[in-house]
């Protein structure tokens, strides 16, 4: 059978500079290596290290950034701001017009367009006898352009199936009419698992200069509101003087272009200086190395304050059998086990609760571990390798069969 995997086109495939969707994709193309299930057609944004993959069953087709991209984005952007404007929507952009100028219609068995929306529209146009699937790994109609009620309607309508990363997406899809969807958890890879031993902790918690008996809480991510990175540090600041012992981490990069995100980023930097004895700052760091932050810490916050589709930090603290403080948004109470989690309610007193279940969790060492052995035990429900996870996509490709 003939498979199209259109990527969403702003990371390459393979994932040679990152990307939690780009590496799900890497997976399943290094599953098929594997099986044979499929002669895959990858579509993807060019990068110069994806010519060092050679696949068997696999064909890359990338488009290359081109001189014209700026005037296109520009009209890109003209469209989106008038339909705006007159309440029309637009799936056009630079990116949907490369990946629908290369591919090849009448070709395909199967194609599977992944999480970008504007490109479904695209190919959709040029569909004949192909199955058509679309991967959601994102919430929708959130106000968020690229993913409206329109966009996903027109997916619900034309698609022979949709698959998404949680039953929280898939109940919400439901509600706007949708029958055909099926429900991939994400996985993440093995070394996302055990530990290290006592002394290779203490000498990473000594890089960064925690001490022996520090009991660290981390929070890995982007900095940014959404994601709750604030919450994070204003529940620091209601227990700096509490206990000396306690610590936070923060993992990840601020990212801001306009003035509200700087304006963000200016209260994370006053909490940031405010906090310079308490929480440690360590910016981005490659999620190959994620797995020694993981062994150091104690317990893992995941103060999101917008709906989580899946929740990967909340899958890689399981696996590394660490307890977990989350809000309750989206899917987060479905990934995490129960008894293994702390959920807070974001809408009500969320960064007092959240102070009070980090001070909750410091007294107790046998409360945190036993917690951390229940995540352990749930991550096991999840696919546990990409062969598992591309045999679960295959299933779900063949919904309506």
């Amino acid at each position: 059978m003939r498979l199209a995997i259109i990527t969403p086109g702003f990371q390459p495939v393979p994932a040679t500079k990152g990307g939690a969707i780009e590496q799900l994709i890497t997976y399943i193309v290094k599953a098929n290596e594997e099986s044979h299930d499929f002669d895959i057609d990858l579509y993807t944004v060019y990068d110069e290290k994806i010519e060092n993959y050679n696949y068997k069953y696999t064909e890359i087709l990338s488009y290359k950034k081109k001189w014209y991209d700026f005037p296109l984005r520009v009209c890109s952007l003209f469209f989106r701001t008038v339909g705006k404007a007159f309440h029309k929507e637009t799936s056009f952009n630079y990116i949907s017009f490369h990946m629908g100028r290369l591919y090849k219609k009448n070709y395909y068995d199967v194609v599977l367009v992944e999480n970008n929306m504007d490109i479904y529209a695209t190919i959709l146009k040029k569909i004949t006898r192909e199955k058509l699937y679309f991967h959601l790994h994102n919430d929708f109609d959130n106000g968020d352009f690229a993913k409206t009620k329109y966009k996903t309607q027109k997916i619900i309508e034309t698609s022979n199936g949709i698959i998404t990363v949680s039953q929280f997406l898939k109940n919400k899809l439901k509600n706007y009419g949708a029958k055909k969807v099926a429900v991939v958890y994400n996985f993440v890879p093995n070394r996302f698992s055990g530990s290290l031993s006592n002394n290779q902790q203490l000498e990473i918690r000594h890089k960064f200069d925690f001490k022996n008996n520090d009991i660290i809480f981390t929070y890995i991510g982007r900095l940014d509101r959404d994601k709750g990175a604030d919450r994070f540090l204003e529940a620091f600041d209601e227990i700096r003087n509490y206990n000396e012992a306690i610590k936070g981490l923060v993992v990840g990069d601020a990212f801001f272009h306009n003035k509200i995100e700087q304006k963000y980023f200016k209260k994370i930097t006053e909490l940031k200086a405010k906090l310079k004895n308490k929480v440690r700052f360590i910016g981005y760091v490659p999620n190959q190395e994620l797995t020694n932050l993981y062994s150091i810490s104690d317990c893992i916050i995941i103060p999101s304050q917008v709906e989580e589709a899946f929740g990967l930090v909340a899958l890689e603290a399981m696996k590394m059998g660490k307890p977990v403080i989350a809000s309750d948004s989206g899917a987060l109470p479905e990934v995490l086990a129960k008894d293994g989690s702390i959920i807070i309610n974001k809408e009500t007193n969320f960064v007092h609760s959240l102070a009070n279940s980090i001070e909750s969790l410091s007294k107790n060492t046998h409360l945190r571990e036993k917690m951390g052995i229940i995540n352990f035990n749930k991550s096991k429900t999840f696919p546990q390798n990409e062969f598992e996870y591309f045999s679960l996509i295959k299933k779900a490709m063949r919904i309506n069969n």
